[in-house]
């Protein structure tokens, strides 16, 4: 009986060993996508939750308050709901608007940093539409009853019913003076983005 219990103790330390030695793999501060809806154990939902700083140390030796903090105590897990992640640039000048980046409230870090977040935007450069400024022209209408008439000013109120059958073309004069066309681009869009799936980033403390 004594050897089974020294059995079974020793092979508690080498699972023991074992599991310290996996978590290890995982320095503190990874981030992963996790398909799942519950926070696996050892990690962290990146919902920019504060922590104390004693209570993860790991974790806060690893990011600091690169991502926010509430008080010196404390510090942020990053917030990427919503987010998609992108590498740091590093110099390599492919983040073409890197030293404008923002900070979540209360980090440390700022420009070309990790931590740091961008606002939306495109590439698309600006697009002239313009219309022709010529005067004097004609637009068709169909008026209730009457005759075709031609007036003389530049404005005139037609009226239309459409449940008549009983319609005759009418005409409006607009006068010589150059004017211009307002020119509405639909957006059927809140935001630019490529197609996606939803997942929980996590990180390991």
């Amino acid at each position: 009986m004594a050897s089974n219990a020294a059995g079974d103790d020793k092979l508690r330390k080498i699972i023991a060993l074992q599991q310290v030695q996996l978590q290890n793999l995982i320095p503190a501060g990874t981030i992963l996508p996790y398909a799942g809806k519950s926070i696996p154990d050892g990690w962290l939902a990146c919902d920019g939750r504060s922590y104390l700083k004693q209570e993860h140390k790991k974790l806060y030796d690893a990011i600091g308050t690169l991502w926010g903090a509430k008080d010196n105590k404390s510090f942020n897990v990053p917030d990427l709901r919503g987010y998609f992640l992108r590498g740091l640039d590093s110099g390599a000048l492919r983040d073409a608007d890197c030293n404008a980046r923002g900070s979540f409230e209360g980090a440390s870090s700022s420009g070309c940093e990790v931590g740091t977040i961008q606002s939306y935007g495109t590439s698309l450069k600006g697009i002239e539409i313009k219309t022709a400024t010529d005067g004097s022209h004609k637009h068709d209408y169909n008026g209730v009853g009457g005759h075709p008439w031609n007036g003389a000013g530049p404005y005139y109120t037609v009226s239309v019913d459409m449940n008549s059958k009983n319609t005759k073309q009418a005409f409006i004069d607009v006068d010589g003076s150059n004017h211009s066309h307002a020119i509405n681009v639909a957006n059927d869009s809140s935001e630019t983005r490529p197609k996606n799936v939803a997942v929980n980033y996590i990180i390991k403390f």
